[in-house]
């Protein structure tokens, strides 16, 4: 995967069709015969088609993702809460087994929790631990979404100045897609 969106840019401009740029393309349609045209047109097509629109589906995937288990941690976050709220007694409560079917549990002790650390591993955590550890897996993922974000608008611009360079290249002058 691709951390900044100035590495993304790299990637897309060393795969781009041979000619080069899109823009430069779409610029010198006029001067292109149309058969020469067209087979920039295929080519472009073909490049967003095979690579550009997998990317982005992919980049969006994984922010999907990342937005999910943020979600998740902020809900740790809220029942360490709940839990910290109760003290010492023991919880009563509703535990799911997989396919939303529960059963009902008993917790004597509270002062611990077992938190999910990544890769199937859980570690059993003090509260303030638990809340320390969720604190720092939101900043992590609070970086990540920014940069997910960031791939994803780039990949549509590059998205966005191809089908600018097919539409002038097929001769029709409104932005494609605007």
């Amino acid at each position: 995967t691709l951390s900044s969106s100035s590495a993304a840019s790299d990637v897309y401009k060393r795969q781009r069709p041979s000619d080069g740029r899109a823009a430069t393309a779409a610029a010198a349609a006029g001067a292109l015969a149309p058969a020469e045209a067209r087979q920039k047109i295929v080519e472009y097509e073909a490049f967003l088609r095979d690579k550009l629109q997998p990317d982005l589906a992919a980049a969006l995937a994984a922010l999907d993702g990342a937005h999910a288990e943020l979600a998740d941690a902020l809900a740790l976050r809220a029942q360490l809460s709940a839990i910290g709220e109760l003290g010492a007694r023991p919880l009563k409560m509703r535990v799911n087994l997989g396919n939303d079917f529960f059963a009902h549990a008993l917790v004597p002790d509270t002062a611990s929790v077992c938190v999910h650390v990544g890769l199937g591993f859980f570690a059993e955590l003090r509260a303030g631990e638990a809340l320390a550890f969720v604190d720092a897996k939101e900043a992590r993922l609070n970086v990540r979404i920014g940069e997910l974000s960031g791939r994803a608008g780039t990949i549509r611009a590059h998205v966005q100045v191809l089908l600018d360079a097919i539409a002038q290249l097929s001769g029709n002058r409104l932005a494609a897609g605007r």
